[in-house]
């Protein structure tokens, strides 16, 4: 792919991001209201059994409902404000690698470019002028992308119109 592809990915995956952020956001304010609401309602209760307006049987019985009720509302804002936000960046971070990684590779010393090709690939060989090669697992998704029918047979006479643009030269 060329770098604008990669910005583009790159720009959708923060918007999406932000959305995410701005989506939590309104959790967060809802929740919040909602836990304020039943604090209010027990401040309220808890003044109307101590100036007998209500009985404690149904001051203790409201209140445990509404308690529990504040509890999950604590417990829903504690597990929004422990969401992660690393893994954006991460994906972010990997676009940017996959851009460079072709020019990086080519770098590399012969036993370094050996090793990476081995992370990716296992029971290849070389015979009759053609390569044979088979992913490791989760590589394997290449192979399945380079095939016009999704499968595992790689496409004859060429690569799959889909993909020719992110293979390099």
């Amino acid at each position: 792919m060329d770098d604008d592809v990669f910005r583009m990915i790159g720009q959708a995956i923060r918007e999406s991001r932000a959305n995410e952020i701005r989506e939590r956001d309104e959790r967060v304010t809802k929740i919040r209201a909602e836990a304020d609401r039943l604090q209010h309602r027990l401040d309220t209760l808890y003044l109307d059994k101590n100036e007998g307006r209500v009985t404690s049987e149904f001051h203790d019985r409201v209140a445990a409902t509404w308690r529990e009720e504040r509890d999950r509302c604590v417990r829903d804002l504690e597990s929004l404000s422990f969401a992660e936000d690393d893994v954006i960046d991460d994906g972010v971070a990997l676009v940017d690698f996959a851009r460079t990684a072709h020019h990086r590779f080519e770098t590399l010393p012969l036993s370094s470019k050996r090793r990476a090709l081995n992370l990716v690939l296992s029971n290849c060989s070389f015979a009759g002028g053609e390569a044979a090669t088979t992913f490791r697992k989760p590589f394997d998704l290449l192979q399945k992308i380079a095939s016009p029918d999704g499968g595992d047979t790689p496409p004859e006479g060429g690569l799959h119109p889909k993909v020719w643009k992110w293979l390099p030269e």
